[in-house]
């Protein structure tokens, strides 16, 4: 390692060629001049860059489900793993941009075994299942479900103990009042160690 010494005007400061003299706490030293970073914007990396960002923009309404919906093995995996997984699911469009559909978003992977029934009126959901036993391996689950509009693209996330086998939400509050809403329903079970696959539902 290289020592500096003072010389007889005292520190170096500045930019001198490809070095710069500075003082840190009154302690002068030296260091390489800082290069720029090359941020070239290649077709491959803004396709690259496109798609990520339509994947974060289109999971962001469900940030408050989709992190309990990848666990494997008592570690929840949560956004990034649902970044991963929903990413290969964008499809680009004719304006050459990605671009993921609400009936294609998964918001938990899992092996888990859980079906439900759903039925919507009036900005009324309900969603029923049957309580589990307690040798299931749900027993301990929490149900899991979003309601999306995608003419504003908001959506009301809920969850309910499973042993409560059933739960009904109001969702007037994401609706746009006319008759352009698109109304998509998700839904899984999920313990700290594992869920079942999302169920995707279109209301009408």
């Amino acid at each position: 390692m290289a020592v500096y010494k003072q010389g007889i005007l005292g520190p170096f400061s500045g930019k001198v060629g490809t070095v710069v003299g500075a003082s840190w706490r009154g302690m002068p030293y030296i260091r390489s001049l800082a290069t720029k970073v090359a941020n070239p914007k290649t077709p491959a990396q803004l396709d690259v860059r496109n798609r990520l960002s339509e994947t974060s923009k289109a999971l962001r309404p469900f940030i408050d489900t989709i992190r309990h919906g990848f666990v494997a093995a008592g570690v929840a995996a949560g956004w990034p793993q649902a970044v991963k997984v929903n990413r290969e699911l964008t499809l680009k469009g004719d304006d050459e941009l990605y671009h993921l559909k609400p009936e294609d978003i998964i918001l938990s992977q899992g092996a888990a075994d859980f079906q439900a029934s759903a039925s919507y009126a009036s900005g009324s959901l309900s969603l029923e299942w049957s309580s589990p036993s307690s040798t299931d391996e749900l027993y301990d689950a929490r149900v899991y479900l979003a309601v999306f509009n995608e003419a504003n693209s908001k959506a009301v996330n809920f969850s309910a103990d499973i042993s409560a086998g059933e739960v009904a939400i109001g969702v007037n509050a994401i609706l746009t009042g006319t008759q352009q809403d698109a109304l998509h329903l998700y839904y899984f079970a999920a313990t700290s160690e594992l869920s079942s696959v999302s169920v995707h539902q279109k209301l009408s």
